[in-house]
This record gives structure tokens, sequence and C-alpha cells, in this order.
């Protein structure tokens, strides 16, 4: 079990862990509920914290991410270089996690985009300008829940036919000539 600096036991909640995202200590299938704030932008293995995640929760489990929008005005102005950045991170794109849940068996949507000031929140964007409002906003939430597919093989059905036909099945074919 790979548990990092855990603090004095009087300071810890009866129920708190401290773990690495990549490797939590917990059972496969074993949680309900399971929330990323911010996670993947710090992290510098993003695939095996999605892939931790998904152990980790039991069929139709629900994983709620938290995302910084590399879109946003204020990440686009950090980028330049005479800006330093205030935190150096590796935001993902709510289309790109949109794309990796979806690979990964999840049934995920786009659920709010937020802006800075925490007063302005866009849920579910469905017209064209909310839409755009939304891929500008500081920070997006996912909703998505883990899907189980269980494939049913199918037997063939064959027709019943017969394996030898009676009588001509074919006519020979009339040849024509210029002269008929």
């Amino acid at each position: 079990m790979l548990v990092d600096d855990i603090p004095p036991a009087s300071s810890l909640r009866p129920h708190s862990l401290i773990a690495a995202a990549t490797e939590l200590p917990i059972d496969s299938e074993s949680v309900d509920v399971l929330i990323l704030p911010h996670v993947i932008e710090f992290e510098a293995d993003r695939h095996q914290v999605l892939r931790e995640a998904e152990r980790v929760l039991k069929p139709e489990g629900r994983l709620f991410i938290l995302g910084i929008n590399p879109w946003n005005p204020h990440g686009l102005i950090g980028h330049l270089p005479r800006e330093p950045a205030v935190w150096h991170t590796r935001s993902v794109s709510s289309h790109r996690m949109l794309d990796w849940l979806g690979l990964m068996k999840f049934e995920a949507e786009y659920n709010a985009a937020f802006s800075i000031s925490t007063s302005q929140v866009l849920g579910r964007p469905d017209s064209l300008w909310d839409r755009t409002k939304a891929e500008l906003s500081f920070a997006y939430a996912i909703k998505a829940i883990k899907r189980r597919y269980t494939l049913i093989p199918l037997k063939p059905q064959w027709i019943n036919a017969p394996s030898l036909a009676a009588g001509h099945m074919f006519e020979q074919p009339k040849i024509l000539t210029l002269d008929e």
C-alpha cells in the first residue's frame, strides 16, 4: 500500500486516506462515487489516474471531474513568453477528456462551465452562444457513469434448405444468332 507522509492520527478524520492518485489502495469495483477536483492537471500520468478511477468504481458508478479549461483567456495569456505562469498545469480540454472517457466505456457528458467569478455557472450548454461561452470558461465539470457491457454471443440460425435440388435448377442459356 502506497501512502504518502501520513500526518499524526489526531489530525486525521476517522475515514481519511492519503495516497497517490495513480495507485489507489482501494479494492477494485468498490466505490460508488469518485470526485477528481483538478487532479488530472497536476499528475504526470493522467491516463493512469483515469485507469485507476475506472478500476475502483463499481459498474454504474459515477465519476465527477473538475478541470481547468486550457482555452480560457487567463490560461492563454499565461502561455505568452512575457507572462510568468502562476502554476504550471497540463490542462486537458473538455473535448479531449470526453473522448478519453468514451474510450474507457464511460457514458460522459459536459455538465457545467465556470467563470473566474463563482456567481457565473453555465450548466449544460445547449445553444451555440452557451457553448461558445463554455469553451472560453475558466473551468469545466464532467459527469461520467461507468458502463459495463456484456457481450452475448449469437449462434447462427441456418436456413433449413435441402442439400440437393431436384430437377433442373437452371435453364441452358439460349444463344441468339444474327439470323434470328
